[in-house]
């Protein structure tokens, strides 16, 4: 009977350890540390936003271009693609009146297309870096937050 014990032990040892091996190798940690370095300027009525980063080929990322020292209806919006690791964009703001320019850049992982969502995740859980912040939601049923990056910028004509 002693002997049965001991190669049961024995035998649970050894299943343990290959068992916690296997874990090491396919639990590998799928998060994604994001490096996004971007510059804004205005030259000549028109706004210049430049940047390199990691995110893959194909991420959108939102811009909004408005003023803060003049109250006005006018804004500019739109989308930036990500390509070969830098995303460029130039938006002519000569309607837009008012002199302290306000730069708004998003990325946010639940608007972007699903292979790029299979790497990063719906809400940005596989995201982090210097530049990652956790966003809390009470408008989103589907989840109470998600990691996005926010970036504002102001900038004088």
């Amino acid at each position: 009977m002693k002997d049965l014990f001991k190669k049961v032990v024995k035998i649970a040892v050894v299943v343990i350890i290959v068992m916690t091996a296997i874990g090491i190798f396919i639990g590998e940690d799928d998060t994604v540390d994001i490096e996004f370095d971007y510059n804004a300027y205005i030259e000549d009525d028109i706004v210049y936003i430049e940047g390199e980063t990691n995110l893959l080929d194909g991420v959108i990322i939102h811009y909004e271009v408005d003023t803060l020292d003049v109250l006005s209806d006018e804004m500019y919006d739109g989308n930036i693609t990500v390509q070969d690791n830098s995303f460029y964009q130039e938006i002519d703001i000569s309607n837009l009146e008012g002199e302290d320019v306000e730069v708004w850049l998003a990325f946010w992982p639940h608007s972007q297309p699903e292979d790029i969502q299979e790497v990063y995740g719906q809400w940005g859980e596989n995201l982090e870096g210097d530049t990652i912040e956790y966003q809390e939601t009470g408008w989103l049923d589907e989840t109470d937050g998600y990691n996005e990056i926010w970036v504002l910028d102001s900038i004088d004509r």
